[in-house]
């Protein structure tokens, strides 16, 4: 089966990602502390490599081992799907130390939706991971703000990583792929 060009040269390792050199810095610093956050926003604009990033934070966040969880949130945006995901979160990983959910367009979530997940974020175990990935920050960002400025008790730990965009020739497709 014919894989994708974005499929075949996806980087696995931090040193194979283009064009992010100072996100990809940061997130080294947050692995090496090995003190995670209940939340990230991995934000930028499309095609920059986010979720490729999550992809690679999730895999060395649990050594390796496990599968993050990728839902695509243009088709999970309502209450009843949120729900459904923070239900499932509660339960532990099986292989990794942390259960990792890369949620991918999460400007799509509704309202509602976006209620149900603060709540679920709120009362989060340490083990329990989300990576927000999304392209139009605007439409996100202020609604998470104004509802952690609403509860200055708010138990939310949410970490903003804002890629940037990359020029096509920063590129370098790596040997042997």
């Amino acid at each position: 089966m014919a894989q994708t060009l974005a499929v075949k040269y996806r980087p696995k390792t931090f040193e194979e990602v283009a064009g992010q050199t100072i996100t990809t810095k940061i997130i080294n610093k947050v692995l090496e502390k090995q003190t995670f956050k209940n939340a990230y926003l991995f934000t930028g604009p499309s095609g920059c490599g986010k979720t490729s990033m999550s992809r690679l934070f999730a895999k060395y966040i649990n050594n390796g081992v496990g599968e993050p969880i990728e839902i695509d949130a243009a088709s999970n945006n309502g209450v009843d799907q949120v729900r459904a995901i923070i239900e499932s979160a509660n339960q532990r990983s099986l292989t990794g130390t942390y259960k990792i959910y890369i949620i991918d367009e999460c400007h799509m979530i509704t309202s509602a939706g976006w209620n149900a997940f603060l709540k679920g974020i709120e009362e989060t175990p340490e083990y329990k991971i989300f990576i927000f990935c999304l392209s139009a920050h605007f439409l996100l960002v202020p609604f998470i703000f104004i509802k952690i400025q609403k509860d200055s008790n708010a138990a939310i730990r949410v970490f903003l990583f804002y890629f940037k965009s990359i020029l096509y020739c920063s590129i370098i497709l790596p040997s042997g792929r």
